[in-house]
């Protein structure tokens, strides 16, 4: 009788760790977002200087270089759309990042339908605005 409840705890332990793991693992999954980089600098200066003409971007420190993304976006589709529309005005870079955070991810999301809808460049200059102001109050890095 002993061994049967020492083997049945056994069983009830493995079986609880693997629930708990499991939902570990689903409250943790992350999620890749796609930037769209056009430049990195080594100081802040050439960032002013190269970024004059544009309104809508954001700055992130990385590895003593300063990266400069104009487009955000957790969809393939989207991010095409952004490389057809600002790609001949500069070279860029596709950088994937993974997300933790479904708060996020969520708002990501509900940017890249409107920029689905839109079909003139100047509709989704308005909605990448709106977005970056959004993305640069939430980066801990932004300059």
């Amino acid at each position: 009788m002993g061994k049967r409840i020492i083997i049945i705890s056994i069983i009830m332990a493995v079986l609880m760790s693997g629930a708990i793991y499991g939902f570990y693992i689903k409250e943790t999954k992350r999620s890749s977002i796609y930037l769209m980089q056009i430049g990195a600098y080594k100081n802040y200066d050439n960032v002013i200087k190269n970024t004059k003409g544009i309104e809508n971007y954001f700055v992130l420190k990385e590895n003593d270089l300063y990266k400069v993304f104009i487009g955000i976006t957790a969809s393939d589709d989207v991010y095409t759309k952004l490389l057809k529309t600002y790609g001949n005005e500069y070279n860029s870079y596709k950088k994937t990042i993974n997300l933790t955070d479904k708060e996020l991810e969520n708002k990501i999301i509900k940017y890249d339908s409107l920029i689905n809808k839109v079909e003139t460049k100047e509709e989704m200059d308005i909605i990448i605005k709106e977005e970056i102001k959004m993305v640069s109050n939430i980066f801990d890095e932004t300059v």
